[in-house]
């Protein structure tokens, strides 16, 4: 790959599959084409979280210390991020390292959460195909790993309280 996962044109690819698969997604609602099931499961060991369901937990200061929030946005990341122990990581430079690398600037490991959630702008492609990943590197995991339905973009209108600055990966 020549290009770099920070530049324009990487942005404007990214957009465009996220626009392509979410157009895909509509045009099957429409034709009563999409499983039931999809709506709930990403695959049978990652599924949607809605954002009503992630803001509970994260308004719960308990719970909340159990949550990681997974931003896989590059380009894309703007000013701020979903508020608690959240992390970026570029879905394009998403490995297990980098992950854990993430982590420890949190000083934390996987090992501390209950929950991790993951999101693009809109979890229509990096979002999903980020959360897979994540699954592929802990087959054996003991966190429930979720993707935040409607993305960035959905909780951003919903939820300004539960925001912070965002801290861009490296």
């Amino acid at each position: 790959m020549s290009s770099s996962p920070h530049t324009p044109e990487a942005e404007k690819e990214a957009r465009a599959e996220d626009a392509a698969v979410e157009s895909k997604q509509e045009q099957e609602q429409e034709e009563g084409k999409q499983d039931e099931r999809d709506a709930v499961f990403v695959n049978s060991r990652v599924f949607y979280l809605e954002p009503k369901q992630l803001a509970a937990m994260l308004q719960d200061k308990e719970q909340a210390k159990g949550v990681l929030v997974v931003d896989v946005r590059d380009t894309d990341i703007g000013d701020t991020m979903i508020a608690g122990n959240t992390i970026n990581v570029p879905a394009g430079l998403l490995t297990q390292r980098t992950l854990e690398d993430a982590l420890s600037r949190l000083g934390t490991s996987l090992a501390d959460y209950k929950t991790v959630v993951v999101h693009c702008m809109y979890s229509q492609v990096r979002g999903p195909r980020s959360a897979r990943l994540i699954n592929s590197f802990y087959p054996n995991r003991k966190f429930d790993l979720c993707v935040l339905r409607g993305g960035f973009c959905s909780w951003f209108s919903s939820y300004p309280k539960l925001l912070q600055p965002a801290q861009p990966y490296p």
